[in-house]
């Protein structure tokens, strides 16, 4: 690889990266505010009030076309989960980064 080649490889990297960081950076901030909106959710879920909930959509007591999603075990769970992982990636990545790795 000659000089030319190797700078403009530099280059097209350094502007793929800045680009992915700057995605990064509009995505963890969007992350960091929705979760205290996510903590609601997890302190509605499994709470009497969340009980009476699901009881009524079992019971046909909810319009028919009311999204009902958060009272379902397994989305709740899954979305806590998901989220849960991302945050370890996000730690594991961090320490990478910083080790240098």
């Amino acid at each position: 690889m000659n000089q030319i080649e190797r700078i403009t490889e530099m280059e097209k990297t350094m502007d793929e990266v800045t680009a992915i960081v700057a995605e990064m950076k509009t995505a963890l901030e969007k992350f960091r505010k929705v979760q205290e909106r996510l903590h609601r959710v997890e302190k509605y879920y499994g709470s009497s009030v969340w009980f009476e909930d699901a009881d009524a959509d079992r019971h046909g007591r909810l319009p028919e076309n009311l999204k009902c999603e958060v009272l379902a075990n397994e989305s709740v769970w899954k979305l806590l989960i998901e989220n849960r992982e991302l945050a370890i990636q996000m730690l594991e990545t961090g320490t990478d980064i910083i080790k240098n790795k």
